[in-house]
């Protein structure tokens, strides 16, 4: 491209870019007009432009250390457009497109349900305007990403955890039924006090 200018400074602007457009761009000038498929430039002042389908989101997920069989809640935010388009936003793991969901708003949900060892793995979150087959996206970049790690429990220790929980409720229960008893002890006690209270009243009558 060309400009013929005579300030310190000049924008290019490249319209509608295309995968195509993406590479490494730099600027030479010259006081001789030269045609511009001859003039080359200096490739250590370069900047590279890389035009994809898919740009990167923030993903979130509260507890990455999870037992086989829980669900996990994952959360796509972040969006970096300004358009009022539905965004196809995907859930990759390891790289790999696994899930899609629409948005219009600045945060896209999904669940990953009863999830096995074969779940674990580094999660990242990629959006477009496009509509892509959810196999085909790809996410190269683990800069915005979080690692899951699904851990399978033994015989012994689901065991001890399901031991653990009947402990805990029957300790809910006990102490339940202990304010109960207070509570109805504390009741007789006031509908005592009050039937007395109603005899000495009508005895003085």
């Amino acid at each position: 491209m060309e400009i013929l200018t005579a300030e310190r400074e000049c924008t290019f602007k490249l319209p509608g870019v295309k995968k195509e457009d993406s590479g490494n761009y730099t600027c030479v000038y010259s006081e001789d007009k030269q045609p511009v498929n001859t003039v080359s430039g200096v490739e250590k002042n370069a900047i590279f432009i890389q035009v994809t389908d898919f740009m990167m989101a923030q993903i979130f997920v509260k507890t990455p250390h999870v037992f086989e069989g829980d669900n996990v809640d994952v959360k796509c935010t972040h969006f970096n457009v300004k358009t009022p388009k539905i965004l196809h936003v995907y859930l990759c793991k390891d790289g790999i497109g696994v899930s899609v969901a629409a948005a219009q708003t600045e945060e896209a949900s999904f669940k990953l349900r009863q999830v096995s060892k074969e779940d674990s793995g580094n999660y990242s979150c990629v959006y477009s305007l496009k509509k892509h087959v959810t196999s085909s996206v790809t996410s190269t970049s683990f800069k915005n990403s979080v690692i899951i790690q699904v851990t399978v429990l033994t015989d012994h220790e689901r065991a001890s955890i399901e031991m653990d929980v009947h402990h805990w409720w029957v300790n809910v229960i006990r102490l339940l039924c202990s304010v109960g008893v207070v509570i109805a002890a504390v009741a007789v006690l006031i509908i005592h006090n009050f039937c007395s209270k109603r005899r000495h009243t009508i005895k003085k009558k």
